[in-house]
C-alpha cells in the first residue's frame, strides 16, 4: 500500500516473460484497475518459461486489461529489429 500511490505510471517491458508472482506485484504497484499500467510485450517472443514465465499468463492478463474501460492497445505490425533478409528466412522456417 505504501508504494501503490508512489508511482504515476508503471511500465513493464518484455511483459510476455512475467510470472504470476511478478504480475501480482505489478497489480499492487498500479492498483487493480490498472489505470496506471503500461505494458509492452509480444507472445511470440516469450522465452523465459524456465524462470516461471508463462505466455498464457501474459495473454490472460492482456485480455483482462484491454477489456477494462478506458484502456488502449496499440499493435506493431512491422518488425523493426531485424534485417529483412533475416526475417524472410525466419518466416520461411
Amino acid at each position: 500500500a505504501a508504494y501503490e500511490d508512489r508511482f504515476r505510471m508503471v511500465m513493464v517491458d518484455e511483459f510476455q516473460d512475467t510470472s504470476d508472482l511478478q504480475i501480482k506485484i505489478v497489480d499492487l504497484l498500479c492498483g487493480q484497475d490498472r489505470a496506471r499500467l503500461c505494458t509492452v510485450g509480444d507472445a511470440q517472443q516469450s522465452i523465459y518459461r524456465f524462470r516461471g514465465a508463462d505466455v498464457q499468463t501474459y495473454r490472460k492478463h492482456s485480455e483482462q486489461t484491454t477489456a477494462m474501460p478506458g484502456s488502449l492497445e496499440g499493435r506493431l505490425s512491422r518488425h523493426f529489429r531485424s534485417h529483412p533478409a533475416v526475417l524472410s528466412f525466419v518466416n520461411r522456417v
